[in-house]
């Protein structure tokens, strides 16, 4: 908020902006889902990059629970039943790729748990998970042969497995012969910087306002090395950051 109280200290007056402070873009119940966005172009402040990097575009993406069913049995005196939901799980988790199993596509395992009791051997296991792509056809091919897995996995150890989709994001896609983006280059450019556009397999802000038919890209703050133990963030970089922000309300006739 300095920036807005720093432009009000000067009398300058906003014209048809919005300020929209998102949470839990990245689960679901985002707040962006309750919110009705009125403008159709958007600046999301939430790259953790540097200012030159530009995020144009980010992937379709599904979240995943897959929920594995067996008998439940007594592990001081059962064990050798055979119950099976860990290792059906496991079974299912082992035939399929992960990470960056192909180019433009990653998936992720994320949650993995059993029971919560270490006297029976686990009638449940559960995995919540998630796969991004670029193209929506992926996304949905990666889903078909974990189905399969599943279907296998069941016939091997006589186990119950459902698959539900609990998250869904389209992609976002900014237009890089628009006018956001020839503006922003523009602007960037009178503060001497080249932007970089990019695009990333992940679900931020701007997969939330594409659904609601806003277009938007991702700017960087000044961060170096992010997620790593080199990251480090720029006081300098994010100072010129404001003034380009200031610059953009100003262009795009948002103050005056």
């Amino acid at each position: 908020m300095f920036l807005v109280e720093k432009m009000f200290k000067v009398n300058k007056e906003f014209c048809n902006l919005e300020l929209i402070f998102s949470t839990n873009e990245e689960e679901e119940k985002y707040i962006l889902a309750c919110v009705n966005v009125k403008s159709d172009k958007a600046i999301v402040i939430n790259n953790i990059a540097e200012i030159d990097r530009v995020l144009y575009k980010s992937s379709f993406a599904k979240v995943f629970e897959v929920f594995v069913e067996d008998k439940e049995v007594y592990a001081q005196i059962d064990y050798d039943k055979e119950a099976s939901a860990i290792t059906s799980l496991a079974k299912i988790i082992n035939s399929m790729d992960w990470g960056f199993y192909e180019d433009g596509c990653v998936a992720n395992t994320g949650i993995i748990t059993g029971d919560k009791t270490t006297t029976l051997v686990a009638k449940n296991a559960y995995l919540r998970g998630s796969v991004y792509c670029f193209k929506k056809e992926d996304v949905n091919v990666f889903l078909e042969r974990l189905q399969s897995s599943c279907d296998k996995a069941d016939k091997i150890f006589e186990t119950n497995t459902n698959i539900k989709i609990i998250e869904e994001y389209n992609a976002a896609v900014a237009n890089v012969k628009g006018e956001l983006v020839f503006k922003l280059r523009k602007i960037y450019k009178n503060n001497e910087i080249e932007i970089k556009l990019e695009k990333q397999l992940l679900v931020s802000s701007n997969n939330c306002l594409a659904d609601k038919n806003v277009e938007s890209v991702n700017v960087g703050l000044g961060y170096y090395g992010c997620y790593t133990v080199e990251e480090k963030f720029s006081i300098s970089q994010f100072e010129k950051f404001a003034e380009i922000l200031e610059n953009i309300l100003v262009d795009f006739k948002l103050v005056k």
